[in-house]
């Protein structure tokens, strides 16, 4: 077989501006972008979704608008947990998407923002992230049901990582903020199997 070199294209743009968000979706097609801040200072609790050209604000809207929140799953079935809430700091809050609308989901474990996840709406980890001030190496995994913290952490603190995965048992964590002060950038990679990093 033949590999040829593909070639990046301009999509749609996103009805409303934002930053500091999180977003998530199997496929080009079936993506969404949750919350985030406009700047200079106001947060967002909207949600659009994209279609593989073109964006849409969803009716549903998160019920705490917030910032620096992590995300797992589809368009029709999402999860978007942690963050920080102007007035409230970091947020142990997540909530549930189906489609069209948000519901309270059970609270992580312990409040998170700016961390990372990976998985499904049914199954899930968090992982990474801040109880400000300092990046931290804590894992949180969700059963469908509840989420508890993991005894097993990451190997590297961090926060505002990359990752790759839309399995809770076979997810990459890498790059990010490893905590120095002032921050300074990891090149740490880490691969998480469903038991350890």
């Amino acid at each position: 077989s033949v590999i040829t070199a593909g070639t990046w294209a301009s999509g749609g743009a996103l009805n409303t501006a934002r930053r500091q968000f999180t977003g998530t979706g199997n496929t080009q097609a079936t993506s969404l972008a949750i919350a985030g801040t406009y700047p200079p200072t106001n947060t967002l609790n909207a949600t659009e979704e994209y279609s593989g050209t073109a964006w849409t604000t969803s009716p549903g809207t998160l019920t705490t608008a917030r910032k620096d929140l992590m995300s797992v799953g589809s368009q029709s079935a999402a999860l978007g947990f942690g963050g920080y809430v102007p007035g409230g700091g970091d947020s142990t809050s997540a909530e549930a998407f189906n489609g069209t609308a948000w519901t309270a989901s059970p609270a992580l474990a312990s409040a998170k923002q700016n961390g990372q996840g990976g998985g499904t709406g049914a199954a899930a980890i968090c992982f990474g992230g801040e109880p400000h001030p300092s990046p931290g190496k804590e894992t949180q995994i969700w059963n469908g049901v509840s989420w508890a913290t993991s005894p097993v952490e990451m190997n590297t603190n961090r926060a505002a990582m990359g990752r790759a995965g839309q399995v809770d048992t076979a997810v990459l964590a890498f790059g990010g903020n490893g905590g120095d002060v002032p921050p300074a950038g990891t090149t740490a990679t880490e691969s998480w199997n469903g038991s350890s990093w």
